[in-house]
């Protein structure tokens, strides 16, 4: 009996049933990208643009651009079956997400450069090298710490009802494409391992944030306002953080910096932060087609046929 076809290629929007094909996508292929970001992967369906390729009831590739911003959307996962070339998933998933974020009114799509083969992707669909981040890495002792801000500072745990106040921290904080939105902080806030505020005469002006990870805490998040900083705020966000993970059992502790921010790698040195050989370029585009670009993108996904 002759085999029954699979069925023509076909890109749609990811459903909450396909998470369980997708996860195998991310673990049994050979090559997968997954930037896990601010909240689980069961979440993104129907609420965070979110393509499978499917053929039949098998979804061969997908790819997931969570928002950041109304503006900002970060490449989070990509991955593909064993038969299929990065290249061939990327051309069919790229142009139709790509179209989508547009559509949403989306500015930028920025993307972590974790393999060879993915900045390859990234150039040849026209991102640009944005920066480079550097992971660093605290186990311990926890440092003694006498600087006090001036003027002082109550430090507290966030509140929902901060959510506000914090995206503004963020947005004077942050270039625009680097920026945390509040529905995505609304987002965070289940699934936050810390938050953190720093407030003077009751006005937040600092804040931090840090997700579980499977080997302890990732510091996701320190911002605080231009006009305050140089008063030591930075410096009691990270300290209280150390002190409260660490008494509740957390003993590896890590932060992404951008290996050109001296400041900032200052402070986590004088922390006892180390560097790690985890350096990654982070790439962006825009997706909003130029009037030379439109059209091409529906000429690029005929061109690579599915084996």
């Amino acid at each position: 009996m002759t085999p029954k076809p699979p069925g023509l290629p076909r890109v749609r929007p990811a459903h909450p049933e396909d998470i369980p094909q997708i996860r195998s996508l991310l673990y049994l292929g050979n090559q997968a990208y997954f930037f896990t970001g601010w909240d689980p992967l069961e979440y993104w369906p129907a609420r965070e643009p979110f393509l499978v390729l499917t053929r039949g009831t098998l979804v061969s590739a997908a790819m997931a651009a969570p928002l950041d911003t109304e503006e900002t959307a970060w490449l989070r996962l990509f991955a593909f079956l064993q038969g299929l070339t990065p290249q061939q998933a990327w051309e069919h998933l790229w142009p139709a997400l790509r179209a989508l974020l547009a559509a949403q009114g989306v500015q930028w799509v920025m993307g972590l450069g974790m393999y060879p083969w993915l900045e390859t992707l990234y150039q040849a669909a026209g991102f640009q090298e944005d920066a480079e981040v550097i992971t660093l890495h605290w186990q311990g002792p926890l440092p003694p710490w006498s600087d006090r801000p001036s003027p002082p500072v109550h430090l507290r745990l966030l509140r929902p009802q901060d959510v506000a106040a914090i995206a503004h921290v963020d947005a004077r904080s942050f270039p625009s494409r680097w920026r945390i939105g509040e529905k995505a902080l609304q987002r965070v806030l289940p699934y936050l391992l810390l938050g953190l505020v720093a407030e003077q005469e009751g006005r937040i002006v600092g804040y931090l944030l840090a997700m579980e990870t499977p080997r302890g805490g990732h510091i996701t998040r320190l911002g605080v306002l231009p006009e305050k900083r140089g008063q030591g705020i930075g410096g009691a966000l990270v300290h209280q953080a150390l002190r409260y993970l660490v008494a509740r059992g957390v003993r590896w502790i890590t932060v992404n910096t951008q290996r050109d921010n001296e400041i900032a790698l200052r402070l986590y040195a004088r922390m006892g932060f180390r560097e790690s050989r985890h350096v990654h370029r982070v790439w962006y585009a825009s997706v909003q087609p130029s009037p030379e670009t439109q059209g091409q993108e529906e000429r690029v996904w005929a061109s690579q046929p599915l084996p």
